[in-house]
């Protein structure tokens, strides 16, 4: 999926570590979701995302 120029190519599922794609805690969106998606191994249904590096 892409919006804008950053293609989502590179936030692909490795498969090697548990986590989730998500937006960081205001829900920027810029319109470019290569931007505007970060994966996070601190997965917080119901909450405010946490973008933790791997």
């Amino acid at each position: 999926m892409q919006e804008d120029a950053t293609s989502t190519a590179t936030l692909a599922d490795s498969n090697t570590l548990e986590g989730s794609l998500c937006r960081d805690a205001n829900s920027t969106d810029t319109d470019d979701n290569g931007v505007d998606f970060k994966f996070t191994t601190t997965v917080t249904p119901g909450a405010a995302n946490v973008i933790t590096a791997p």
